[in-house]
């Protein structure tokens, strides 16, 4: 029994197609890290300026 050319071609195309992340996977990646962006700009547009006298009383404290 041969393989045609063609067969083998499709093999190929369906496994290069598992090769990869899930979509899943993907897409829960991509909802946690849009949620940590989305949290960190919505923290620096809320609190912003007592973000910044925090993070400057951290550096006194660290630096002396």
């Amino acid at each position: 029994m041969t393989i045609q050319s063609g067969q083998i071609g499709r093999k190929d195309q369906r496994r290069s197609a598992r090769i990869g992340m899930p979509r899943v996977w993907r897409f829960t990646l991509t909802a946690v890290l849009a949620a940590i962006v989305g949290g960190a700009l919505y923290l620096l547009a809320v609190r912003g300026d007592a973000l910044l006298s925090d993070l400057a009383a951290i550096a006194a404290l660290i630096c002396g």
